[in-house]
C-alpha cells in the first residue's frame, strides 16, 4: 500500500490564516490588506533609499571639497612661485594677476595671466595634468581670451600649463603645441621644453 503524504507549511512561512487563505478565493479585503502591506513597504523602501542618498550626496562633498581644496593649494603654489620671477621661457613679464569676465554670451575665468610689455602669458593649472585637460585648453579656454578681453589684442598670446604632476602623453601633446609646461620641482617651478625634461 503506498504511503500517503500531507503537506504542510511552517507557521514562519505560511500562518493558519494565510494558509485557508489559500484554499478559498480571495476578498476585497485581503487584496486591501495586501496594498496596504505593499505601500508600507514601499514607503521603508523609500526611507532607506533617502536615507542612502544623503549620505551618498555628503560623500560626494566630502570628496568634492577636497578635490577643491586640492586644487586651490596647486594654484597657491604656481601664483607664488610665479610671482619671485620675471621670466618664463625667455618670455619678460612686469606683474602676474587674475582675469575674470563675462559678455552675455561667453565667459571665461583665468586664474593665472602673466602681463609682459609684448606678451601675455595665460597659464592653465591642473593638479595633475591630463590630455584631456590640454584638449580643452587649446580647443575652448584659450581661444576665448581675446574675445573677451579685446583689450589685449596688440600683445602676442602665449599659452602654458602647470601641474604639480603632469601625464606623459599630456606633457607630449602640450610641448607638440608649442605651449610652456611648468611643474614642481621643490619650492620651485620647472619649465619642461622637452620630453628628456
Amino acid at each position: 500500500m503506498p504511503k500517503k503524504y500531507t503537506l504542510s507549511y511552517p507557521s514562519s512561512i505560511v500562518s493558519d490564516e494565510g494558509l485557508e487563505k489559500l484554499n478559498r478565493p480571495l476578498t476585497f479585503e485581503d487584496v486591501w490588506k495586501m496594498f496596504q502591506e505593499t505601500d508600507k513597504q514601499f514607503k521603508e523602501t523609500r526611507k532607506q533609499i533617502d536615507k542612502t542618498s544623503r549620505t551618498v550626496d555628503h560623500v560626494s562633498k566630502m570628496v568634492g571639497g577636497m578635490s577643491n581644496t586640492r586644487g586651490e593649494v596647486t594654484e597657491d603654489f604656481f601664483k607664488a612661485a610665479l610671482k619671485n620671477t620675471r621670466s618664463i621661457a625667455g618670455i619678460n613679464y612686469t606683474y602676474r594677476g587674475t582675469l575674470h569676465k563675462e559678455n552675455g554670451i561667453v565667459s571665461g575665468q583665468y586664474d593665472i595671466v602673466l602681463f609682459g610689455k609684448d606678451a601675455i602669458i595665460v597659464v592653465e593649472v591642473k593638479h595633475k595634468l591630463h590630455p584631456d585637460d590640454i584638449d580643452d585648453f587649446h580647443e575652448r579656454r584659450l581661444p576665448k581670451f581675446k574675445n573677451l578681453f579685446p583689450e589685449y589684442n596688440d600683445k602676442k598670446l602665449v599659452g602654458a600649463l602647470a601641474g604639480m604632476t603632469i601625464d606623459k602623453e599630456a606633457a607630449k601633446k602640450a610641448l607638440s603645441l608649442g605651449y610652456i609646461l611648468l611643474t614642481q620641482d621643490g619650492q620651485m617651478i620647472k619649465v619642461i621644453s622637452s620630453m628628456e625634461d
